[in-house]
Formats: structure tokens, C-alpha cells, sequence
């Protein structure tokens, strides 16, 4: 990462990389990137994921394996291969469709759920989605955690969910309802939701 006043100068690791290939499909419009445990021999094993699109095999992202660094005398790496043309015909840019801009505030609360290591993230993601309904409007993962404070055999996943509706401001209890809904499907994968930031939310007007 390149060095700065408020920081950088570190190796770039498999979740940057993972960021920069989920920004290119966002700036392209495409769906969400998917990302289940990869086996290239060359990449770090539990450090590199097989990248699919819509289900289908897209390509692999990882870091590179120490013995590959060693031996090609370099220091770690990152690499990542995709196939472009599934990405380019999923790309929506230049397509775009506009809603009307509503004045109600969006609510943002963090969620942490714990799940089985085995269960991805993309399939956590994709259950609270499902359960979120329509007033849930983003929902993005911006921490993962394993270690003495979770169960062994189990990872912690923050998610920041933002909840809105186009024709009124949301109260409390629909929030509620929506995230006993969430909470209800996660169960279904052996999920729960282990505690929440800002019970009321943070409403922020836009």
C-alpha cells in the first residue's frame, strides 16, 4: 500500500485485493462477486477464494504461496485472474435506472453475527438480504473475527445494514420486525446474531 502521512507502507493482502476486484465490479454494475475456499497449489492456503459471478466460475484471488515468493526472490504477494468477458456482459453501466431522490431518513445499524467457520460469508449475506425484505437497502460486511471471543469452530461477521423507506420515516418497530425476520433466517444456517450497535439506529438525513 503506498505510503502517507496518516499511515500505509504495509503488504497488500488477500481482503484489499479482494476490495479493489469488488470496486471494479461495482463501478461496472455488475452483481455482487462471489467467493467460496480456493486450491491453487501457488496461492496461501485459508488466504485465496475461487471467484465466481451469478454462480458461474469467474477466476481465483489470493496470496501468492511463501514457497513461490521464495522462489522467485520476492517479497508477499497478491494475484488474482478473472475472466472478463462474464464480467463485461453482466455490466450494467451505461444502463442505469433512476428512482425518484426521497427526503425520509435511512437508519444504519451494525449487526455481528456468529456463524460455522464452513458457512461463507456471501451465503450469510445473501440470507440476511432475504430477510431484510424490502426495507433493507445495503447491507455491507466490514469485519471478520475469529479467535477467544467466539466458540471454536465459529467466526464473527459485522455487517452495517441500512434500512429505508421511499414514502415515510421508519419507526422502531418495523426495524424490529424486520431484524427478528433476518434473525429467523439465519437460524436456518446455524446462524445468530450476537449483538448490535445503536439499538435505535442512526438515522441520517440525505
Amino acid at each position: 500500500m503506498p505510503k502517507s502521512w496518516h499511515g500505509g507502507g504495509e503488504p497488500v493482502d488477500f481482503f484489499a485485493l479482494k476490495g479493489v476486484l469488488e470496486a471494479l465490479a461495482a463501478g461496472l454494475g455488475a452483481p455482487a462477486l462471489e467467493y467460496e475456499p480456493a486450491a491453487e497449489p501457488f496461492l496461501h492456503p485459508g488466504r485465496s477464494a475461487a471467484v465466481s459471478l451469478a454462480g458461474a466460475p469467474l477466476g481465483w484471488l489470493g496470496e501468492v504461496h511463501p514457497l513461490v515468493c521464495r522462489t522467485w526472490d520476492i517479497d508477499a504477494a497478491v494475484a488474482f485472474e478473472i475472466d472478463a468477458a462474464p464480467l463485461l456482459a453482466a455490466a450494467t453501466l451505461g444502463e442505469e435506472e433512476f428512482e425518484d431522490l426521497t427526503t425520509f431518513p435511512a437508519i444504519r445499524q451494525d449487526l455481528a453475527i456468529v456463524a460455522p467457520t464452513e458457512v461463507s460469508a456471501a451465503k450469510i449475506r445473501e440470507t440476511v438480504i432475504e430477510g431484510g425484505g424490502e426495507l433493507l437497502q445495503s447491507v455491507e460486511l466490514f469485519d471478520r473475527y475469529e479467535g477467544a471471543q467466539v466458540s471454536e469452530g465459529k467466526v464473527s461477521l459485522a455487517l452495517r445494514l441500512e434500512f429505508r423507506a421511499s414514502d415515510r420515516t421508519l419507526a422502531d418497530d418495523e426495524i424490529t420486525g424486520v431484524r427478528a425476520a433476518i434473525a429467523a433466517d439465519l437460524e436456518g444456517i446455524d446462524a445468530q446474531i450476537r449483538g448490535a450497535s445503536g439499538a435505535g439506529g442512526e438515522s441520517i438525513d440525505e
